[in-house]
């Protein structure tokens, strides 16, 4: 077969019909992101030249959103090598604070503080109105001209619970989640409400063979939450949101790390297309192998190289990691190899930029039909 774009690449393997090569994304690192960080960092440099050349740029974005910039005020200042954030959302019910917490030497966002911290700030969220935000997608069109041929574009979504694990902590949201259901399924209700209309506005853009990835699934997974919990936690509003996204001919993905096995079937039920990054065994609960044979013909798969592996392995490993992906996914088509995270720390260490060379290259020798 003649050699394929990567948009063409991508778009086959996620319509199931005939490609050159198992595509390979390297997630969260887009070599088309002008605006990105590692696009700017010189230990990166000679990654991200390679990722331009031997991969299949999935080139994560998201709406801007214009929101009332009254409600929330930002206080910015430094602690030693830390850059921290003091939040204060003036909102009807009265003000909230939060804060966040970033490193100079690695690109993320720590929340030190939530907006929900007990019980009386989750009653006064729920008497809080919540603004709807006007989406603007100028921003996002233009990437999308600019990456032409180079991949396609990705809209990144959170789910109600994930909103809710933002505003409240991941151990605040567990505890309410068990001790207090009922008044739990009206922040989450509420969330929905506010997420859905959002949904809707960027539905009506031409967003046509976009990926779509929707996260927070993975909040409700073992041994954080029991498998019954999932239906009423995220199939119900995962639906919906899956459905309209579906209608407007985009492609909608799942992310969800961790204990995955239990909550296939109504990952299935959602609607939705694809799923990532499904960790190998002993970070997951199911192998590649398992997931290709019980959903490999419902749903899309993508992922499998732990960033782990890609840190700390030898290069022969990764190679053997690739080669056994594809062993047990690339059959039939529908597989996207990827690592299931990537590294967020400056400078880049030497030996993981290897591996990543590393599995750029086994991807291609092993992924060819």
């Amino acid at each position: 077969m003649q050699e394929m774009t990567s948009r063409q690449r991508l778009l086959a393997c996620l319509k199931r019909k005939p490609a050159d090569r198992v595509p390979v994304s390297c997630y969260e690192l887009c070599g088309y992101d002008r605006d990105a960080w590692y696009n700017r960092e010189p230990s990166y440099r000679e990654l991200m030249d390679a990722i331009r050349e031997k991969s299949d740029c999935i080139f994560m974005s998201a709406p801007d959103y214009v929101e009332q910039t009254t409600q929330v005020i930002h206080h910015v200042y430094r602690d030693g090598t830390y850059l921290l954030d003091d939040i204060v959302w003036q909102s009807s019910a009265g003000p909230f604070t939060m804060q966040t917490k970033k490193s100079d030497g690695i690109h993320t966002v720590w929340y030190t503080q939530h907006y929900l911290k007990g019980e009386d700030d989750i009653d006064r969220f729920l008497q809080a109105e919540l603004p709807v935000p006007q989406v603007s997608m100028e921003k996002f069109f233009k990437q999308q001209s600019e990456l032409g041929e180079h991949g396609i574009m990705l809209l990144d979504f959170g789910d109600p619970l994930s909103d809710a694990a933002d505003l409240m902590g991941m151990d605040n949201l567990l505890v309410f989640l068990y001790t207090e259901p009922e008044r739990m399924e009206r922040v989450l209700d509420k969330l929905f409400v506010r997420k859905m209309e959002i949904v809707k506005q960027v539905a009506r853009y031409d967003i046509h063979d976009v990926m779509v990835r929707i996260y927070g699934a993975e909040y409700c997974t073992v041994p954080y939450l029991p498998p019954s919990m999932f239906p009423k936690l995220c199939t119900r509003y995962l639906t919906p949101m899956i459905d309209c996204f579906n209608r407007a001919g985009a492609i909608t993905r799942i992310h969800s790390h961790g204990n995955i096995r239990a909550n296939l079937d109504e990952l299935v039920k959602t609607g939705a297309a694809c799923i990532d990054p499904i960790e190998p065994l002993p970070d997951g609960d199911i192998s590649l192998a398992e997931v290709k044979k019980g959903w490999g013909d419902k749903l899309i798969l993508m992922g499998n190289i732990e960033l782990k592996e890609l840190e700390n392995s030898p290069p022969a490993r990764i190679r053997q990691l690739v080669y056994q992906a594809m062993q047990d996914a690339k059959s039939g088509g529908g597989f996207i190899l990827m690592p299931t995270a990537t590294p967020i720390n400056v400078p880049l260490a030497a030996h993981t930029k290897q591996n990543f060379l590393t599995m750029l290259d086994a991807a291609r020798k092993f992924g060819a039909y």
